[in-house]
C-alpha cells in the first residue's frame, strides 16, 4: 500500500511533539501528585496519559512506515497491536473529555461534590474513562477487524465498516455532540446564577457609580474597559459557581481615598503626623484575598473546559473527512488537514503547564 506522504508527513509531526509534550507534563503531574489530586487532576492526568499513549503509538508507526516506503499488506502481530493501542488511547480521550464536560456540569450545580471526592470517586471516574475503550478495543481484536489502513498504519479495515462507525467514528460524533450540549447547558446555568449573584450583592452594598468586581488576576486593576478587567468579566462567571457563596462586588474609588486620608492626615496635630503609618483597610486586605482566591479557582475552572474545547476544535477537520468520506466524496484537502487531531496532545499540555503556573504562582 502506498504512502500518502503529505498527510502522514504533518500527521508524524504532530504526533511527535505531543508525544514529547505530554510526556513532560505527566512528569509534572506524577513529581506534585501529593500537592494536587483532586478529582479534576486525575481526570487531567488520564487525558494527558491516553494522549501520549495514542501519539506514541502514532510516532512509532508512523516512523516505521516512513522509513519502509510503505503500509504493510498483512495483518502482523505488530500492526495489530498498533490498531489495538490506537483504538484504546484515542477512545480513552474521547471519554476523558466527556468526563470533563459532565464534571464541569457538577461543578456548576453540586460544587462541594467536587471539592470533596473521595478517592472511590476518583477511581469511578477513572473506570468510566478506560472501561468502555478496553472493551470496545477487545470486540474489534476478537472479530480480526484489525489491519493495514491508509492511515497511519493500522486501524479497523474498512471491510468493517460497522465496527468503525459502531464503535469508533460514531462514538466520537456523540462524544462531541453530548459535550458541545453539556456546555450549552453549563453556560445557561452560568448566567442565570450570575445576575442572580449581581442582584444580591447589588442589594447588600448599594448601587455606586465606580462599581467592580474583584479582579481576577494579580496586580493592578486596569482602567474602565481595559483588557484585564475584561477578561476577568469573562472568566469570573465560572469561578462565581465553584464556591456557594455569592462572589461580593466591591465599590472602589481610589481617588475618593486617597483624597480622604490626605484630609484626615491634615486634621491632625504636626506631633502625630509624623512617623504615622495608616493600616490596611478592611475592604483591601478582603479584596486582595478575594483577588487570590477568584484568581485559583478561574485556573481550576480553565483547567476543566479548555480541554473540551481544544477537543472539539481540532477533531472538526477530521469529522469533516469523515462525513465526506460516508459521502463518497473523499477530498485530499480533508485527509491532510485531519492532521491537525495529532496537535490535541500538544495544545493539552500547554494549556496544563500555563494553568499550572497560574497556580503555582499563587
Amino acid at each position: 500500500m502506498t504512502l500518502n506522504l503529505p498527510a502522514q508527513i504533518p500527521t508524524l509531526i504532530g504526533s511527535s511533539l505531543s508525544c514529547v509534550a505530554t510526556l513532560a507534563v505527566l512528569v509534572i503531574i506524577v513529581v506534585h501528585w501529593s500537592v494536587r489530586h483532586s478529582l479534576r487532576h486525575v481526570l487531567i492526568a488520564n487525558l494527558i496519559l491516553s494522549e501520549f499513549i495514542n501519539t506514541l503509538n502514532n510516532t512509532i508507526s508512523g516512523i516505521y512506515i516512513l522509513t519502509r516506503g510503505d503500509i504493510p499488506a498483512r495483518a502482523t502481530p505488530a500492526c495489530i497491536a498498533n490498531g489495538f493501542i490506537g483504538q484504546l488511547s484515542v477512545q480513552a480521550t474521547d471519554f476523558a473529555v466527556l468526563s470533563m464536560a459532565i464534571s464541569t456540569l457538577f461543578i456548576v450545580t453540586r460544587p462541594t461534590v467536587m471539592a470533596d471526592s473521595s478517592t472511590r470517586t476518583k477511581l469511578l471516574a477513572t473506570a468510566a474513562v478506560w472501561t468502555f475503550p478496553i472493551v470496545s478495543s477487545t470486540v474489534i481484536i476478537s472479530r480480526h477487524a484489525f489491519g493495514p489502513v491508509s492511515g497511519n498504519w493500522c486501524w479497523i479495515i474498512p471491510e468493517k465498516n460497522n465496527l468503525r462507525y459502531g464503535l469508533g467514528h460514531g462514538i466520537r460524533f456523540a462524544v462531541i455532540i453530548a459535550t458541545i450540549i453539556i456546555y450549552g447547558i453549563v453556560f445557561r446555568i452560568v448566567r442565570e446564577k450570575l445576575a442572580s449573584s449581581l442582584q444580591s450583592s447589588q442589594k447588600l452594598y448599594g448601587t455606586t457609580t465606580n462599581t467592580h468586581v474583584a479582579a481576577i488576576h494579580g496586580g493592578r486593576t486596569g482602567g474602565e474597559g481595559s483588557a484585564t478587567e475584561t477578561v476577568a468579566e469573562n472568566d469570573i462567571e465560572m469561578a462565581n459557581l465553584i464556591n456557594k457563596s455569592t462572589l461580593v462586588t466591591i465599590s472602589v474609588d481610589q481617588k475618593r481615598l486617597q483624597d480622604e486620608a490626605q484630609m484626615s492626615r491634615n486634621a491632625l496635630p504636626p506631633t502625630q503626623k509624623m512617623g504615622r503609618v495608616a493600616p490596611s483597610s478592611p475592604t483591601q486586605t478582603s479584596a486582595k484575598k478575594l483577588r487570590v482566591q477568584n484568581r485559583q479557582n478561574v485556573a481550576r475552572i480553565m483547567l476543566m473546559r479548555a480541554y473540551p474545547f481544544s477537543y472539539v476544535l481540532l477533531w472538526l477537520p477530521g469529522i469533516a473527512n469523515r462525513l465526506a468520506e460516508l459521502a463518497g466524496h473523499p477530498m485530499q484537502w480533508l485527509v491532510i488537514s485531519q492532521a491537525s487531531t495529532q496537535f490535541i496532545g500538544l495544545v493539552d499540555s500547554v494549556l496544563y503547564v500555563v494553568q499550572w503556573r497560574i497556580l503555582k504562582r499563587d
